[in-house]
């Protein structure tokens, strides 16, 4: 995992990824897609200069790994080129590059923040 290639916020519920456009001058949006692990999640935020995405945890093909002191979510950014054939119908799909998402909370403060959020909604 390059730290340089995305800017990743992580908190109790959503990690944030934000990439520099100026980071992938070869994006081309006409003819490639971004997505995370599953295509259906797309970036919530796009502009000439940043990509953002806002996952909620254990969202969009994010997968967890748990240990007794830990738990990290795990997901990734896709850039893919969609290549037309014929018809729209007949199209490939290439994926050009992938940037890993690795969030990491200690378990035992994730689980007491979590704890506290449900009690709160209860009252």
């Amino acid at each position: 995992f390059d730290k340089r290639a995305a800017a990743i916020e992580c908190d109790s519920e959503f990690t944030t990824v934000t990439l520099e456009r100026t980071k992938y001058p070869w994006f081309n949006p006409e003819r490639m897609s971004i997505h995370l692990n599953n295509p259906v999640c797309q970036p919530s935020f796009v502009n000439t200069t940043h990509v953002r995405f806002n996952i909620p945890l254990g969202a969009c093909g994010s997968r967890h790994i748990t240990s007794p002191k830990k738990i990290i979510f795990i997901n990734r950014v896709l850039f893919v080129e969609e290549d037309y054939h014929l018809s729209y119908m007949e199209k490939d799909m290439k994926t050009l590059m992938e940037i890993y998402i690795l969030c990491k909370y200690k378990r035992t403060d994730f689980l007491s923040e979590s704890i506290s959020q449900k009690k709160k909604r209860l009252l």
